[in-house]
C-alpha cells in the first residue's frame, strides 16, 4: 500500500512537471508569434512605411558642372538638369492642353495628383506634400507668361513682384541678377510659406514671353537649391519664336 501511494506521488509530480513545461513552451510560442505579426500586420505594415519615409534621402549634392547635366524638354523649350535628378512628365492629352512637367530627386513624386501646378509663377503659391527635408521639386511653366502684355521685360517684372509682394507674400525678397536692360532679364525670389516650406523661384523675361522656373523644399534643407535653381533657368531654350 506504501508503494502504491508512492508510485501515485512520482506520477502527480511527473504531470505537474510536464503540464508547467508544456504551458511554458506554448507561452513562448504565442509571444513569438505576436512579435512577428502584431495586429494582423496592420499596424506594423504603417509603422515600417513611416520609417522608410523618414529615412529615405534623396540627392541634393548634384554635379553642379552643367556639361555633365540631362536634358529636359517639351513642345515648346528645353533647359538642363542635374545627372542625379529625375524629369517628371504628364504629355497633354488634348491639343489645347499643354501637360504638367517637372524636376525632382524624387522619382516618385506624385505630378499626376499636382497636374495643375504651373502657371505664371510655376507653382510659387502651390504647397506640396513633401517626403522629408531633402525632396526638392522644381517646377516651369511650359508656355511662360506674356511678357508684351505689361510692355518691357522690366515692366512686366516690376508688375509681377509688386503684384506678388502685396496680394501673397509681403515678405518675399527679390532681387534681378542681370542688368535691367538685359534681354532676357532675370529675377530671383524667395519667401518661407505657412507650411515652412522654402519657395525659390527664378524668372527669365524675354521680349515676348516670361518663363518661371520655382522650386519648392523644406526650410530644414540645406542644399543649395538657389545655384540649382539659377543653372537650370539659364540653360532655357526656346523651340519656337512665340
Amino acid at each position: 500500500m506504501q508503494n502504491i501511494s508512492k508510485r501515485l506521488i512520482v506520477a502527480i509530480i511527473v504531470l505537474i512537471i510536464a503540464i508547467v513545461v508544456g504551458g511554458w513552451f506554448w507561452y513562448a510560442k504565442q509571444k513569438g508569434s505576436e512579435s512577428a505579426f502584431p495586429g494582423n500586420g496592420t499596424v506594423n505594415t504603417t509603422q515600417n512605411t513611416e520609417e522608410a519615409n523618414d529615412t529615405t534621402r534623396f540627392v541634393t549634392d548634384v554635379d553642379m558642372d552643367v556639361s555633365h547635366w540631362q536634358k529636359g524638354e517639351t513642345e515648346f523649350l528645353s533647359m538642363k538638369f542635374p545627372k542625379e535628378w529625375y524629369w517628371l512628365e504628364i504629355l497633354p492629352e488634348k491639343p489645347e492642353y499643354f501637360g504638367a512637367y517637372a524636376i525632382s530627386n524624387n522619382p516618385n513624386f506624385p505630378l499626376a495628383e499636382n497636374a495643375d501646378i504651373g502657371g505664371i509663377g510655376a507653382g510659387i503659391n502651390y504647397p506640396l506634400i513633401l517626403t522629408n527635408d531633402t525632396e526638392v521639386v522644381i517646377v516651369t511653366n511650359n508656355l511662360g507668361a506674356a511678357t508684351s502684355n505689361s510692355g518691357t521685360p522690366r515692366e512686366f517684372m516690376d508688375g509681377e513682384i509688386a503684384r506678388l509682394k502685396k496680394d501673397l507674400y509681403p515678405k518675399m525678397k527679390c532681387h534681378y541678377t542681370s542688368s535691367l536692360t538685359s534681354v532676357p532679364l532675370t529675377a530671383f525670389c524667395s519667401f518661407v510659406d505657412s507650411n515652412n516650406q522654402k519657395v525659390e523661384t527664378y524668372y527669365v523675361s524675354m521680349v515676348k514671353r516670361t518663363f518661371a522656373f520655382t522650386a519648392r523644399t523644406t526650410a530644414a534643407n540645406t542644399a543649395d537649391t538657389k545655384s540649382i535653381l539659377e543653372k537650370i533657368a539659364k540653360s532655357l531654350q526656346l523651340k519656337k519664336d512665340f
